[in-house]
């Protein structure tokens, strides 16, 4: 008898972890972070006359025909900055190595008149609208507000807030 109870439980027990399973659910995937909406600093211009260099790269957003790598990008970016320091001709090294070049021209593109949050933008006198902040990437909108006159400054290529690659922004006017 108790063999027979003993089989029967094992049976029970056995039967149990073999029974259906339940489906394993999928993965979640993280919905994206949302970033906060871009706000106007204390002190910033109504509007802002730049150039940019732009370094990009293989597999970057809106790259054309760029076939260096991640690194090198990042690599040229900062040796062009370094030699701005030295006391290079910013406008040279953008008709030279900038990757926001115009496809019917091959001539690098700008300058450019972003306006801020709040100001209409408006045609300029040669016909091409003002950019507003909003339409800027982020860490480009960001910088470009916060420079001083003739002042340049690299942005880095982050996926989300600069994801075309680096740019070296020259504030004119």
């Amino acid at each position: 008898m108790r063999s027979w109870i003993m089989a029967t439980l094992l049976l029970t027990l056995l039967a149990g972890a073999c029974g259906e399973r339940e489906p394993e659910s999928p993965p979640t995937v993280p919905a994206p972070v949302e970033l906060p909406p871009v706000v106007r600093g204390v002190g910033e211009p109504d509007r802002v006359l730049y150039n940019q260099i732009l370094i990009s790269f293989a597999g970057a957003k809106g790259n054309r025909n760029s076939t260096r790598s991640r690194e090198q990008a990042r690599r040229l970016a900062h040796t062009l900055v370094a030699r701005l320091k030295a006391g290079e001709d910013y406008l040279r090294l953008m008709n030279d190595y900038s990757d926001d070049c115009s496809a019917a021209s091959g001539k690098a593109n700008g300058p450019y008149v972003a306006c801020n949050i709040g100001v209409e933008h408006r045609l300029r006198p040669d016909n091409l609208p003002e950019i507003p902040r909003g339409d800027l990437e982020r860490d480009v909108g960001d910088a470009v507000f916060s420079m001083g006159i003739n002042e340049a400054r690299l942005v880095e290529y982050d996926e989300r807030t600069c994801p075309w690659g680096w740019h070296i922004l020259h504030r004119v006017r």
